[in-house]
C-alpha cells in the first residue's frame, strides 16, 4: 500500500523539479532610451525586463538551496538594477511627454 502512494508523489516531485528554471538567467535586456522612444517600444522594453525579473526569480527560488549568499545576491542586485534601469527610462519617457504637452 505505501509503495502504491509513493510512486504518484515521487511523480508528482520528479515533474515539479523538472518545471525549476535552472539556466542561469542570460544578459539583462536592452532598453528603449525614454528621449527618443515611441510608446510601443517603452511596452516593448517593460515586457523585457517583467521577463528578465521573473526569470531570476524562479531561477532563485529552484536554486536556493545552491547558490551561495554571494550569488544569491548578485542575482537580487541584477533585478533591481535593470528594473531601475527601466523605471528611470520610463520617468524620462513621461517627462518629455508632459513638455511636448501630449
Amino acid at each position: 500500500m505505501k509503495t502504491l502512494l509513493s510512486i504518484p508523489l515521487f511523480i508528482a516531485a520528479t515533474h515539479v523539479s523538472a518545471a525549476c528554471y535552472s539556466e542561469r538567467p542570460s544578459e539583462a535586456p536592452v532598453l528603449a532610451d525614454g528621449s527618443v522612444a515611441s510608446k510601443a517600444e517603452m511596452l516593448k522594453s517593460q515586457e523585457a525586463v517583467n521577463d528578465y525579473v521573473a526569470k531570476i526569480r524562479t531561477f532563485l527560488d529552484c536554486n536556493k538551496s545552491r547558490l551561495d549568499d554571494l550569488e544569491h545576491n548578485f542575482y537580487v542586485n541584477e533585478a533591481y538594477s535593470v528594473a531601475g534601469a527601466y523605471n528611470a527610462e520610463l520617468q524620462e519617457y513621461r517627462t518629455r511627454d508632459v513638455v511636448a504637452g501630449r
